[in-house]
């Protein structure tokens, strides 16, 4: 039974590694962003489902929880920022880092956590048919949903293989129209100068 499940913890773990290669790969690819800065984007929205939902539901339970979740979140952040930096000195030293790997085992387990609850916000939101104090409970239930889910796929795009940061694709293309008008140019300039006197 532990073989059973063990192999299939495995399997969701190399599935989490595959979908987040095919999310930072992309977003480097256009934006030049690193998997530190897509994970501490996607967990902005964190803090703001939480509060929303929290407040939505008791006032005083969201009050103080709410800047408690924000402290959380901007630790998780720093914590991305000091993982990824590790695991490039230990690519430039071309050796691995057991940090490195030990929080990317934790990012599965954080994944399907967050993922969980957000299922579970979401379940709430398709039988909750209260009214909240700011707006009805099925709204803020989804927005639940969406913050715990986006810190889910934080915690996946953590998981993927380091990129570098390089120029956004706009940047890139910028660069290439500017050296194609100055090799254009050059050429202009190399050319011999029309005579106006002919023998």
């Amino acid at each position: 039974m532990t073989n059973k499940l063990s192999r299939a913890y495995e399997s969701i773990d190399r599935g989490l590694v595959t979908i987040a290669n095919a999310v930072v790969k992309p977003y480097n690819w256009a934006t030049g962003g690193t998997k530190a800065q897509l994970a501490n984007r996607l967990l902005d929205g964190l803090p703001i489902g939480f509060t929303i939902n929290t407040l939505n539901t008791n006032i005083v339970f969201g009050g103080v929880l709410s800047p408690i979740m924000l402290l959380l979140t901007h630790s998780m952040q720093k914590q991305n920022s000091y993982i990824e930096n590790r695991e490039l000195s230990a690519r430039e030293k071309n050796c691995l880092d057991q940090l490195v790997e030990s929080k990317k085992k934790i990012c599965t387990q954080l994944a399907l956590f967050y993922g969980a609850l957000g299922i579970a916000d979401y379940v709430l939101a398709c039988v909750d048919k209260r009214d909240g104090y700011i707006i009805d409970n099925k709204t803020s239930d989804i927005i639940g949903a969406i913050g715990w889910g986006l810190a889910s796929l934080s915690n996946v795009v953590m998981k993927a293989d380091y990129v570098p940061p390089r120029k956004s694709v706009i940047e890139r293309t910028q660069d290439k129209f500017i050296k194609l008008i100055e090799e254009h140019k050059q050429k202009q300039a190399a050319l011999p100068l029309p005579s106006l006197f002919y023998n």
